[in-house]
């Protein structure tokens, strides 16, 4: 089910956990909830889209191979990272032909030349059981990433939870100055990480007070 969300009914509803008065909007520089859930919302929305593999923000596209010959020298492949991905989730190779997808080993490494961090794949990877044929270089290499330029509209329950969940977290301390409710709010945050992780939902519960 996809729910129609703001940002200020999302901190409302982060302020509602900590038992705080809604604000009226994200721009009121007369709230000090406002200011802070305004300072905070980026950072905690990025927070949950790296939490999981949320369907409804996983895109593919065609990886954009880097020149960089001192790495192929290496038998390596380095591939720019999709500047809207908070997370990549596999890099595969794609055989139009024989429709298969075989994974590729990766990782993500810092590239000096590049002052910025990349994909980094090996030329040749045993991905075949059977055959332990290495790739073939040939094929589309794709990447499966998870998009945090998502519209809010395209939110699942399960993924405004998380995010009211980790936003609650965050503004805590710097709105009540509580540390047992935030000691309690982070527990509800580690709670909902988890679902996030697993990509299932589990109902509100109460933060004691």
């Amino acid at each position: 089910m996809l729910l129609k969300e703001t940002q200020t009914s999302i901190c409302n509803k982060a302020l509602a956990l900590l038992g705080e008065e809604p604000i009226r909007g994200l721009d009121d520089d007369t709230s000090k909830a406002a200011r802070v859930c305004k300072e905070f919302f980026t950072l905690s929305l990025r927070s949950v889209f790296e939490e999981g593999k949320w369907p409804f923000a996983t895109l593919e596209q065609p990886a954009e191979l880097l020149d960089l010959p001192e790495y192929s020298k290496e038998q390596k492949y380095i591939y720019s990272i999709p500047c809207n991905s908070a997370l990549i989730v596999r890099v595969y190779t794609r055989d139009n032909r024989k429709n298969l997808n075989r994974n590729l080993d990766w990782d993500l490494r810092y590239i000096p030349e590049l002052s910025t961090s990349a994909i980094i794949c090996n030329k040749k990877t045993k991905i075949d059981e059977e055959t332990e044929n290495p790739i073939d270089q040939d094929e589309e290499v794709i990447i499966e990433y998870i998009s945090e330029t998502v519209c809010s509209g395209a939110y699942t329950a399960a993924f405004i939870r998380c995010l009211v969940a980790q936003l609650a977290a965050d503004i805590c301390m710097p709105i009540t100055h509580d540390q047992q409710r935030w000691a309690n709010i982070m527990q509800y945050a580690a709670v909902y990480a988890l679902c996030g992780m697993h990509c299932f939902s589990i109902s509100y519960c109460t933060v004691r007070r």
